[in-house]
């Protein structure tokens, strides 16, 4: 049995991408088990069986309970790698995707030991990510120097992305695979305006996703709190992360925020279509950020909204091109809503037609083909 074997440190909630990877990989006939490996947290199952040939094995850490800085976190990512070794010994391991830095040194001792190929298979560009300091930003990129050359194939989420690890190692440009939803005529439906009784006549703007700063939500509540005509311009975010608390308070205070707990993967479209408009004003406070293509966005598009994005090339690229959104230029309260009170229903309009085509582009059907590939270059 060929067994693909999948290594992030998180707790995998929600991870469609990896979901994703991990059918297309099993339905080619690459690999005959999924087994991902991620980090327990409290709350969650330690073994998760996903279906017939997926299973989740989230790692306890007796360390988990040391503090966070830097000198303890060593410890727990030695206590991580030994028991991920541990748990894969009576296993035949084909295949090894190291979903960021953190795991790629797990990965290449796996490889060494059990003589599996190893993909990084990196979700951002990871030395020059958001929360990086001055001392593990250059160890980051130390770190990764030395273990890219022991990787067989490289996998990233934008063409950016691709174009600065092909500049940082003067290798073939990786394979770019975008976080792009499989295609579905998603029916448009109404959750949003039945759970929290909103008015026909408002429209709801939907952030989506990991509820954490740099995203410009702080910027989106702001804005919605002091906007003209509130009963029209309602504000939705659905998701999960540190500010949780914080929307939840502007929700208490002001008519027309709302928030919504993260939902399963498979329903999470059917929770997009009940608004009207997307947003993804994700902030360049890194590099990694600024070359981004967040699924969320993508989703946006596969749901037919109409997409409000930060001044981002990537996400500025598409929208422009497919005519499905307005660029605003400036993440500040004062033009997040200067744009929403100018954006008329007509435009809206527009833009929501277009979004059926771009559909027809930015979906994992065509993203799996370049998946496919780069296994097939492997064997």
């Amino acid at each position: 049995m060929r067994i693909n074997l999948h290594i992030a440190i998180t707790p995998f909630k929600n991870d469609s991408r990896i979901l994703k990877e991990s059918k297309t990989i099993l339905e080619n006939n690459i690999a005959d088990k999924i087994i991902i490996v991620a980090l327990w947290e409290e709350g969650e199952l330690k073994y998760q069986h996903i279906d017939r040939n997926r299973d989740v094995w989230r790692v306890s850490l007796r360390t988990r309970g040391l503090p966070k800085n830097l000198f303890f976190q060593l410890f727990k990512y030695v206590e991580f790698t030994i028991r991920v070794l541990a748990g894969i010994r009576n296993r035949k391991i084909s295949i090894v995707n190291c979903h960021d830095l953190l795991v790629l040194s797990i990965g290449v001792l796996i490889k060494k030991i059990y003589g599996p190929v190893l993909v990084y298979d990196t979700h951002e560009l990871e030395t020059e990510k958001n929360g990086l300091t001055q001392i593990t930003k250059p160890l980051s990129k130390i770190l990764e120097k030395i273990l890219i050359k022991y990787t067989d194939a490289i996998i990233v989420v934008s063409n950016a992305i691709a174009d600065e690890y092909r500049k940082m190692y003067k290798f073939g440009k990786p394979y770019v695979v975008l976080n792009a939803p499989t295609f579905s005529k998603v029916k448009k439906h109404n959750i949003f305006r039945q759970k929290f009784k909103i008015s026909e006549h408002a429209r709801i703007f939907l952030y989506q996703g990991n509820l954490m700063a740099n995203r410009g939500i702080e910027q989106i509540l702001e804005a919605f709190m002091n906007i003209n005509n509130p009963e029209k311009n309602t504000i939705i975010f659905l998701g999960y992360g540190p500010l949780t608390d914080k929307i939840l308070g502007y929700a208490k205070r002001h008519s027309n925020i709302y928030f919504h707990k993260a939902v399963p993967p498979g329903v999470l479209l059917d929770y997009t279509s009940s608004a009207d408009v997307g947003m993804s004003l994700i902030e360049a406070s890194c590099l990694s950020y600024y070359y981004c293509l967040p699924n969320k966005f993508f989703e946006y598009i596969m749901a037919g909204l109409p997409v409000l994005i930060s001044n981002l090339p990537e996400m500025k690229k598409i929208i422009e091109a497919e005519k499905i959104g307005t660029v605003i230029k400036d993440i500040t309260p004062e033009e997040i809503r200067r744009t929403i009170e100018l954006l008329d229903d007509d435009t809206l309009s527009m833009y929501k037609k277009n979004t059926a085509k771009s559909a027809e582009k930015y979906n994992w059907e065509r993203q799996e083909k370049v998946l496919i590939e780069a296994y097939q270059g492997l064997f």
